[in-house]
């Protein structure tokens, strides 16, 4: 027998993905939304994505960040896996902000002694 979506309204289907994102950080937003459209909510990934945004949390690492905000246990209740992918991130996140600015130049000089 198949499941009819129930109504819900933007407030509760926005509640459900920031629980997801509380609950489960590592998800994507195409688990979150398949997982919501299994339980009766229909939300598309760009739906949740949109939410993320709207909340600043759109990427795993900010999602994760956000964990001691919301739980006093924070990051200490995610399990080794779980850990590895949030200092994954980390790393890219802090190589991100700190390469940025060295390597702009260098790609144009070298394009221009090419050419």
């Amino acid at each position: 027998m198949a499941r009819t979506p129930t109504p819900v309204t933007r407030s509760e289907a926005e509640a459900m993905v920031l629980a997801y994102a509380a609950s489960e950080p590592e998800l994507g937003q195409f688990r979150v939304a398949d997982a919501l459209c299994r339980r009766g909510v229909q939300i598309s990934p760009s739906g949740v994505r949109a939410i993320w945004k709207r909340h600043q949390l759109e990427t795993l690492y900010k999602r994760i960040s956000a964990l001691p905000e919301r739980d006093p246990r924070g990051r200490s209740r995610l399990s080794g896996v779980q850990q590895a992918r949030f200092r994954r991130a980390e790393r890219r996140w802090q190589i991100l902000e700190t390469g940025s600015g060295k390597n702009r130049g260098a790609g144009r000089r070298r394009c221009a002694t090419t050419s």
